[in-house]
């Protein structure tokens, strides 16, 4: 009887050690070990959010659904009051993030991730354009007054060749 006693004892101080370091985030619940990740999850918002712009027209100095977009304008809009609170408004400004506390520089394209803000020369100084990578080598953009937000791949020739690199905000990358 003794025996028995002892292993029930030491079964419930277990199952308490085990409750209170689940609550505390210690070990994690069998439900909560399948759930994305925080950055995995505001990838995926950056994402539908750009995406559901297409469509909308190009307008200088514009970041709004209303009256659509520049290209630092999507992204501004994009980011701001949701991914990154503090993000610049300029192509040129947001190029500068790279060198902010907490904010990753992405040289090669293989290492692009959902999110990220991808950078171009377009002949006006080291940065001249501004889009969001989506994945599966294509990006979101606002193009020009012909196109307005629209996607394109990475690989093409345009692109390809002035891709400048890209920048990573601290709310996308793992913790």
């Amino acid at each position: 009887m003794r025996g028995t006693s002892t292993l029930h004892s030491a079964l419930r101080r277990l199952l308490a050690v085990a409750i209170a370091a689940a609550s505390l985030g210690i070990i994690a619940s069998p439900a909560s070990a399948h759930e994305p990740s925080n950055h995995l999850k505001a990838r995926k918002h950056v994402k539908e959010r750009a995406m559901s712009q297409r469509g909308k027209p190009y307008r200088y100095a514009q970041e709004s659904p209303r009256r659509g977009f520049d290209c630092s304008g999507l992204t501004y809009w994009t980011f701001k009051n949701h991914a990154d609170p503090d993000i610049a408004r300029s192509s040129r400004d947001q190029w500068q993030m790279r060198k902010r506390d907490g904010y990753k520089r992405v040289w090669h394209r293989s290492n692009l991730k959902i999110g990220d803000l991808v950078f171009f020369d377009t002949g006006s100084g080291p940065v001249g354009h501004v889009g969001i990578y989506i994945g599966r080598k294509r990006f979101v953009h606002s193009s020009s007054s012909r196109n307005g937000v629209r996607t394109d791949s990475m690989r093409d020739t345009y692109y390809w060749t002035r891709y400048v690199g890209a920048v990573r905000v601290p709310s996308l990358q793992a913790s």
